[in-house]
């Protein structure tokens, strides 16, 4: 549907509805001979949600959340859900404000708190960031629009960059240069962490990936919170 046959639609008061939200919670196990010791464990298993938003005339947008699948399938759908049925599905942002400030105030008001909790942090904001996405992917599809437009469009495109980069000492190397022949000319590596990530090991893991993206190639390094600030800023020097 385009723009022009929604405001036609609009002018005429056929507008839609969210008929239906619902999460589908997800984990796919890592095969043996593909699993990878990150800065915080061995990777056996990837995990997420898929969140789904239904208008009444059948099209659907799609969003995801990491955190845990049951925990945000279950706030999805006993939680967030109901604050969405009935809604314009084109009010993007005045539903992710019903979605954000509900989070505070239902809950206090349910249970007589004086003062709105922190329910809209954590897994709860996880969930909420899944279902703006799939509420985005559905106003999208609905007035055929790509998304970045309907976000202003400031720029024509945006740099893709490889994330990985969790290979012991010298196999670093080999990792990232895999990723530039894979035509990347960005790509982030983990450092510090327990075992083959601490500190000691770092700057020779960080010599190794340099050498295998080259010089023209643009590296970050991810400590996920590992570092403090005096000392994150002493090893990026």
């Amino acid at each position: 549907m385009s723009c022009d046959s929604y405001l036609q639609l609009a002018r005429v008061g056929d507008v839609m509805h969210i008929t239906d939200v619902r999460a589908v919670a997800l984990s796919d196990p890592v095969p043996a001979e593909k699993r990878h010791r990150t800065d915080l464990e061995t990777k056996v298993k990837t995990d997420a949600t898929v969140i789904l938003v239904e208008s009444d005339d059948g099209t659907v947008g799609i969003g995801a959340s990491l955190g845990h699948p049951p925990t945000i399938t279950s706030i999805v759908e006993g939680e967030l859900a109901p604050s969405l049925l009935d809604e314009d599905p084109l009010y993007t942002e005045r539903l992710w404000e019903k979605l954000y400030t509900g989070s505070r105030w239902q809950p206090s008001l349910e249970r007589g708190y004086s003062q709105p909790r922190a329910d809209r942090r954590g897994v709860t904001l996880e969930a909420i960031s899944g279902l703006d996405i799939a509420l985005w992917d559905l106003k999208g599809t609905l007035l055929d629009q790509p998304v970045y437009n309907l976000l202003g469009a400031v720029r024509d495109d945006v740099q893709g960059y490889a994330s990985g980069g969790w290979a012991p000492g010298e196999e670093a190397e080999a990792e990232l240069r895999g990723y530039v022949e894979k035509g990347f000319d960005a790509a982030k590596m983990r450092v510090v962490g327990e075992d083959d990530f601490a500190i000691a090991n770092t700057v020779e893991r960080v010599e190794a990936a340099r050498r295998g993206v080259g010089d023209d190639a643009e590296l970050m390094m991810d400590a996920h919170g590992c570092l403090d600030v005096s000392t994150s800023r002493r090893r990026s020097g």
